[in-house]
């Protein structure tokens, strides 16, 4: 089924020999990328209508292996738990199925606005979530056409993230809402995003021993937020993404929005990612709640070669 051309080589520049670049990247921006888990593929989504996958291969060069098409911008992509169906949404209010295994494509869920965000639920034999700019958050059973429930959001969806059992969902106004998906159609705790301006991703940690979520917006900003009362003195936020101006100046006046946020899988760092060619590496979940403000945040900047918009992590720093 390979509609790509021969495997990437190595970028040999002086200023990234060791980045590899994918061969036959999609034609618009990446607007969201997710590994199988399971197997070195990648799916990743644009807004040039496609969902392509890609084998990474062992030096880190990939092949194109399949690829699916929307009828507008596709806006997120996740695997099922298998890891051997790919679910996206987009703006063609849809949300679709690629079996890897048949290659098919199948329509699975319906909005009446853009599909911001899918996500897959491990509960029962699999739920997909899909959550809309039409201000609901719908539970798809794939073997049924119609949702199995559907949740009204205080506005629409701009990021959303689940953890079993535990899905927080970002909306316009700065408005949060967090779900035990032990009863899926019912908000746990509404709140308002404790960073001032607009939520731009919201992402879960449960393998701590208290859960809770990372909040990013588009003023240059990270909150850290735990789910429960009692542990709301572990809350903390943190300046990112920021540049200064001139060398000497010092101000960190340019400001960039933070797009993306994900954990490592084993260390559970928060990793943050920003429209303007920064990533920060917050190393600290769980400070101590006597750690200055600056040693919360001590982290590392890195320069990418293109804005970020979306990021996959698989086994960095293992």
């Amino acid at each position: 089924m390979s509609f790509f051309g021969a495997a990437s080589t190595a970028n040999t520049s002086a200023t990234a020999e060791k980045d590899i670049e994918m061969s036959d990247p999609p034609t618009d921006s990446i607007s969201s990328m997710a590994f199988s888990g399971q197997a070195d593929y990648l799916a990743v989504g644009s807004w040039d209508n496609s969902v392509r996958i890609y084998e990474v291969l062992a030096g880190g060069q990939t092949t194109g292996k399949a690829m699916y098409q929307h009828q507008g911008p596709v806006l997120s992509v996740c695997w099922n738990k298998a890891r051997n169906k790919i679910l996206s949404g987009g703006a063609d209010n849809a949300g679709r199925m690629f079996d890897v295994q048949t290659g098919a494509t199948t329509q699975v869920a319906q909005h009446d606005a853009p599909i911001k965000s899918v996500k897959w639920v491990d509960a029962q034999s699999g739920i997909l979530a899909t959550g809309s700019w039409d201000k609901t958050v719908k539970y798809w059973d794939l073997r049924t056409p119609q949702p199995v429930a559907s949740v009204s959001l205080p506005e629409r969806c701009y990021s959303m993230d689940v953890q079993y059992p535990l899905m927080v969902v970002g909306t316009a106004e700065r408005h949060i809402q967090i779900f035990n998906l032990t009863n899926p159609t019912a908000a746990y705790k509404t709140i308002q995003s404790p960073l001032k301006w607009q939520t731009r991703v919201a992402t879960c940690f449960t393998a701590s021993p208290t859960s809770g979520f990372a909040v990013g917006s588009i003023e240059g900003r990270v909150a850290i937020q735990y789910v429960e009362d009692k542990d709301s003195g572990n809350n903390f936020s943190f300046k990112c993404h920021r540049r200064d101006a001139t060398p000497a100046a010092k101000d960190q006046s340019m400001v960039y929005a933070v797009n993306d946020i994900s954990f490592h899988p084993v260390r559970m760092v928060p990793y943050t990612f920003g429209t303007k060619m920064l990533v920060l590496v917050s190393r600290l979940l769980m400070p101590p709640p006597d750690l200055s403000p600056a040693a919360r945040s001590a982290g590392l900047d890195l320069f990418l070669p293109t804005p970020c918009l979306t990021i996959g992590l698989k086994d960095i720093l293992a």
